[in-house]
């Protein structure tokens, strides 16, 4: 009689331990996600609209002093854009950053920039890094838009061969 009531003491003290294990699982899953939740953003993507297209109208670039013009000849106003250069022969995508252009351009307005690439201080950004400012390649112009006060970057992208 007394192994008898040992086993099933042993039986409900291991249905007991299986009960609290499920109920901590149940309960970290519960606390992770409700930690995690605050990382991920609900709603839908925000991107560019459709009618967004800001192009390089005109550029000229002697003597290390590029100068863009860009036309918004898209339906929507541009809250800025991103010019980077590229000083490789053959270059396809801009590698260095030289300006961040914050203010908007609204459709059909032009706006000129010039960049004295000799002078890193008045560029900034990734100037440094171009190892030969007199022989650029490639510019490229990446307009953005602002909503709920982030930006968020168009991928429609203008580009232009040196």
């Amino acid at each position: 009689m007394i192994t008898k009531s040992i086993k099933q003491k042993r039986g409900v003290s291991l249905i007991v331990s299986y009960v609290l294990l499920v109920t901590l699982g149940i309960t970290l899953a519960g606390l992770v996600y409700a930690w995690l939740r605050f990382y991920v953003k609900n709603g839908e993507e925000i991107k560019c609209p459709e009618g967004v297209s800001l192009v390089i109208e005109d550029y000229t670039y002697h003597g290390k002093i590029l100068n863009i013009t860009l036309k918004n000849r898209g339906l929507f106003t541009v809250g800025g854009f991103v010019v980077r250069v590229n000083d490789r022969p053959q270059a396809t995508i801009g590698a260095y950053k030289i300006d961040e252009y914050n203010g908007e351009i609204k459709p059909q307005e032009k706006i000129s920039r010039w960049y004295n690439l000799s002078d890193c201080s008045s560029v900034g950004h990734d100037c440094s890094k171009i190892k030969e400012p007199d022989s650029l390649t490639f510019i490229e112009v990446q307009p953005f838009i602002f909503k709920n006060n982030e930006k968020f970057f168009c991928e429609k992208v203008a580009t232009q061969e040196l």
